[in-house]
């Protein structure tokens, strides 16, 4: 059984970096679910997946879902994280530090 490891944080940070374990791809859908569905509209998800060095930015956590359960690498994906902000700049500044190791990431 493979276990998937999933990071979360909301946009208020009050309750830090949450750590979630999920043994199946459906488990991982249904906490993401859970975590989001119902929330605020106003809210910006940054999702960085760290085996295949993936980022996606967006306001649907449903679109996020589906990112996750089309993506072929997903075999090999293990760590994903997932936190929310209150606005585009502050979600593409974390999403910069989280690449800063690639090569593309600054001029």
């Amino acid at each position: 059984m493979k276990n998937y490891n999933l990071y979360f944080t909301d946009k208020s940070f009050e309750t830090g970096l949450q750590h979630f374990k999920c043994d199946k791809k459906f488990d991982l859908l249904d906490k993401i679910d859970e975590l989001c569905c119902g929330k605020s509209s106003q809210v910006v998800y940054l999702l960085f997946v760290e085996e295949c060095n993936f980022t996606f930015i967006g306001e649907s956590h449903i679109k996020i879902q589906e990112i996750i359960e089309k993506m072929k690498i997903y075999r090999f994906s293990r760590n994903f994280y997932l936190h929310q902000y209150r606005s585009y700049e502050d979600a593409y500044s974390v999403g910069l530090l989280m690449n800063a190791k690639n090569n593309l990431c600054y001029n």
